[in-house]
């Protein structure tokens, strides 16, 4: 898939997401695509959530993307795109993402 087609399809990902959160209260903090060698495309949500204590605490976008990737057999990323609602640009993975892509 091309890259601007997998960047429509992530803004539409996060339009939907925030809408979502919107409704539940649930703070989103991004949303990444990721398009493999086999042109499939894997999708991961960043929720931030409460844990039994009362924490903070949230998963990467970028994680929950490569988990699903991981889980459907594939693992060689061609393109992916992270987006934030707050950026209108791709956003940049943390450096612990960096590493696992």
């Amino acid at each position: 898939m091309d890259i601007s087609k997998l960047y429509e399809k992530a803004a539409e990902m996060l339009k939907k997401a925030t809408d979502i959160s919107g409704e539940s209260k649930i703070e989103i903090s991004s949303v990444t695509l990721i398009n493999t060698a086999k042109d499939n495309v894997f999708a991961g949500v960043n929720w931030k959530r409460l844990n039994d204590s009362f924490e903070e605490e949230a998963t990467c976008s970028e994680t929950e993307a490569i988990i699903q990737m991981l889980l459907a057999g594939e693992s060689e990323i061609q393109s992916i795109v992270t987006l934030t609602p707050d950026q209108k640009i791709p956003a940049r993975p943390c450096q612990q993402c960096q590493e696992l892509i």
